[in-house]
């Protein structure tokens, strides 16, 4: 209708300025003019004048410049871009979805929604994305709290994981999946964690209150990890296969450190237990093989299991 209306006008326009120009031979024209500027969806209206007279000659649309998504946002109108096709499930709530499986998408690079249907998507359900082997990318939306187990089991081609949050609200995630399960959690494929598009290789958690379990396991880019006092536990398996740790810093505030927490972290060579930790649960240091704990209280922490020589690493109480 904008385009017809403005065709009018202009044609009216050319009359008019014609009637009082008919002496010009109107040699010569003017490059297009934008009356209308093109939108992604939305076609654009240009036209070219008589340099002389002023009349309008070659009335004609510009074409819908169409999405360019970089990084999942449209460099044209900021539009944001999701998968299609992906399948819901309304929660027991009714206020908020869960987000079941691929459905009918195809996409290698899948965006997940934080909203659908108006309410917000709250969870990955278990095997939402199991043996999808063409997945290359994905990202969450900070509205997620749980992933459930074997979520991305088998996604043996994924290798970026975008969380639109903050390192914060990452650890903050409840990934299901017991302590067998590892899969829940997309870093487990090899993928590198990415917040808002930016790598994360050193993290510096600032509010949260614990790290849950598996938060980084098996996300081998990780270097460093800055635990402030904020925290008062640090879960299951939650840098599980950190190989390339090599540095971290535990707030005084933590009381007990899950089992397997710091498990095959073979890059690890000093770790400070502080004093405010009660309790360490099974196999937390397995298998860090070049690793010495300095411990700030005067006797070792209470322990889930036996010792049983499992773990060769080198204890340092209260500076001794």
């Amino acid at each position: 209708i904008l385009t017809l209306i403005c065709l009018i006008f202009c044609l009216c326009t050319a009359f008019s300025l014609g009637s009082a120009c008919s002496d010009c031979e109107h040699a010569t024209l003017s490059d297009w003019i934008v009356d209308e500027p093109a939108k992604c969806l939305e076609k654009g209206l240009k036209h070219k004048e008589c340099t002389e007279c002023k009349m309008i000659f070659n009335v004609a649309s510009i074409p819908a410049l169409s999405h360019n998504y970089i990084d999942n946002v449209c460099e044209h109108c900021n539009a944001k871009y999701y998968t299609e096709n992906l399948q819901y499930m309304l929660n027991g709530d009714d206020n908020s979805y869960t987000l079941a499986g691929i459905g009918l998408a195809s996409d290698k690079d899948v965006v997940i929604p934080s909203t659908y249907n108006g309410k917000p998507v709250t969870a990955i359900e278990k095997e939402a994305f199991y043996s999808c082997t063409l997945l290359t990318n994905i990202e969450i939306p900070n509205s997620v709290t749980s992933i459930g187990s074997n979520a991305f089991a088998g996604c043996s081609s994924l290798e970026k994981v975008n969380y639109l949050g903050t390192i914060d609200g990452w650890v903050s995630i409840d990934f299901d999946g017991g302590n067998k399960n590892i899969c829940s959690n997309p870093l487990s494929n090899g993928a590198d964690l990415y917040i808002n598009n930016e790598k994360v290789t050193e993290a510096v958690i600032t509010t949260a209150t614990e790290i849950k379990k598996r938060a980084f396991s098996g996300y081998t880019s990780l270097t460093s990890i800055v635990i402030p006092n904020s925290v008062t536990s640090i879960g299951f398996g939650v840098f599980s296969n950190c190989t390339s740790l090599t540095s971290i810093e535990i707030g005084n505030s933590v009381k007990s450190i899950g089992g397997h927490a710091f498990y095959n972290c073979t890059s690890l060579t000093s770790i400070v237990i502080p004093n405010s930790v009660t309790s360490i649960d099974s196999f937390a240091f397995r298998d860090c093989t070049a690793l010495t704990i300095y411990c700030e209280a005067e006797s070792e922490p209470f322990w889930g299991y036996s010792w049983n020589g499992s773990c060769p690493v080198v204890w340092v109480y209260d500076g001794e």
